[in-house]
């Protein structure tokens, strides 16, 4: 019996222990200030957080004249330019490394600093305000980028027996392509009907002739006539005829 009683008046403390320890957590949290949070983590920012690396693009108007302005951000901290004002063919182009705020959040090429933001650039004026111009990201990685060929009818190239590096660039301002094929300049139009479909016009050319490239400029210009296809898979480009065998592959070369 007097184990029993024993037993019954430990429960009693354990149990009035309990009580009284959730009585102390819900005073302490009565009292604790109101509005106090953690501490910010301010660890992630638009550096480390985002997918800031890719092709931004923006329109800026200057009286009468509007240019494009196309800025490449590269995941090794580079970056080129390249401002192309409309009716002037010839671009400015500029190259350099960027330079990273000390808050992760802004950038610095070509003296001017940027606010990184999801999806797109701001321009920020001296004060450190943003203005009213953003530049866009592009979603298409096939566009603003200089596509050197490495691949041609299921052959790889050997460019040390050509005059030129044949490549094709595909712009965003007005839909237009441009490039060399080992000898000549070529330029065109394209349509991107969607789900990797590609339509090129009839490439214009320079008329040059030129000792070595011939051949592969030709064979370049008929598969690039024959194209309705095109896949990106990392840095390499394929473009193809109704989904079969890759007619050409380029790949990406950064900072031209």
């Amino acid at each position: 019996m007097k184990k029993n009683i024993s037993l019954i008046v430990l429960v009693i403390l354990m149990a009035s222990c309990n009580n009284n320890s959730n009585n102390k957590t819900a005073d302490d949290a009565a009292t604790a200030p109101s509005g106090v949070s953690a501490p910010a983590d301010t660890t992630h920012n638009s550096r480390n957080s985002l997918d800031w690396n890719g092709v931004y693009t923006g329109i800026v108007l200057s009286g009468n004249d509007s240019a494009q302005t196309v800025i490449q951000l590269n995941s090794n901290n580079t970056y080129s330019t390249e401002t192309t004002i409309k009716g002037n063919g010839k671009p400015t182009e500029t190259k350099g490394n960027i330079n990273w705020g000390a808050d992760g959040n802004t950038i610095t090429i070509d003296n001017a600093k940027y606010q990184v933001r999801e999806g797109s650039i701001a321009p920020l004026d001296p004060s450190g305000a943003t203005t009213a111009i953003s530049f866009k990201k592009l979603s298409d990685p096939l566009l603003e980028k200089y596509w050197k060929l490495i691949e041609l009818n299921g052959k790889a190239l050997d460019t040390t027996k050509l005059n030129k590096e044949p490549h094709i660039i595909f712009k965003s301002f007005d839909n237009r392509f441009l490039g060399n094929g080992s000898c000549n300049n070529f330029s065109g139009t394209y349509t991107l009907p969607g789900n990797g479909k590609i339509k090129l016009s009839q490439a214009i050319s320079t008329r040059m002739a030129c000792m070595n490239g011939m051949e592969t400029e030709t064979m370049l210009h008929q598969v690039l006539n024959k194209i309705d296809t095109y896949m990106i898979s990392g840095d390499t480009l394929s473009v193809t005829k109704a989904r079969m065998a890759p007619l050409a592959k380029f790949q990406a070369v950064y900072l031209r």
